[in-house]
């Protein structure tokens, strides 16, 4: 059939590409390999060896179509990621950040690119770029304590400039963790007024204070 041909003449230019290469002609080998990802860019096998042959921009661009060219899922996130790594070593963090954001649209659930793009805005001091990451891992997650986590994490970002906003922050984690002594004292330093609650919530962990505790 059609696609068998198709395949064939893949396969086989493929293999001419691999026995150039091996013979040492490596600028035939990179023309090969080229002219079979312009048939297709799905390919990972002539997108893996053409991106052998490029210096990090070239291949995070080619890592970066091939992704493109693929379905949305799992397997073009990892190659979205890894040509943001890629990106990164040249210095183009710019590209990078794009690459790893690319990389969470189409599969959330893949944890690397967002903790790839928070340790980077952390190394380089960004911090609303390291704001954007942990709301972007916190709306991913399932877990109302993973959450919480993340919001107290926000939240101590935001405090020294804009406590009125880091506030609601913690409020929202108390939810996970309502009994939580230090989370709670931290909510209320950083509430602009007294929360109205305050004397009920001290008075309920008063009661669920046990007398060996209260003695210490």
């Amino acid at each position: 059939t059609w696609r068998e041909e198709g395949e064939g003449a893949r396969e086989r230019g493929l293999a001419g590409a691999l026995i150039a290469e091996a013979a040492g002609e490596i600028d035939r080998a990179k023309a090969e390999y080229d002219r079979l990802r312009s048939l297709d860019l799905a390919d990972e096998a002539t997108s893996r060896a053409a991106a052998s042959h490029a210096d990090d921009d070239g291949a995070a661009r080619i890592l970066a179509e091939h992704a493109q060219a693929r379905e949305a899922g799992t397997s073009a996130a990892i190659l979205l990621t890894e040509a943001a790594v890629r990106e990164a070593q040249t210095g183009d963090e710019s590209e990078s950040d794009i690459l790893l954001r690319r990389a969470v649209e189409v599969d959330a659930a893949l944890p690397f690119a967002r903790a790839i793009g928070e340790r980077a805005a952390r190394a380089r001091d960004d911090q609303s770029a390291l704001l954007e990451w942990i709301r972007a891992r916190r709306e991913a997650a399932d877990d109302p304590l993973e959450q919480a986590y993340d919001l107290v994490r926000e939240a101590l970002l935001l405090a020294a400039d804009e406590p009125a906003a880091a506030a609601p922050l913690l409020e929202q984690a108390l939810k996970a963790r309502p009994s939580d002594i230090g989370l709670r004292e931290l909510f209320e330093r950083l509430s602009p007024e007294p929360p109205p609650d305050r004397a009920a919530w001290r008075a309920e962990r008063a009661a669920e204070t046990t007398p060996a505790e209260a003695a210490r």
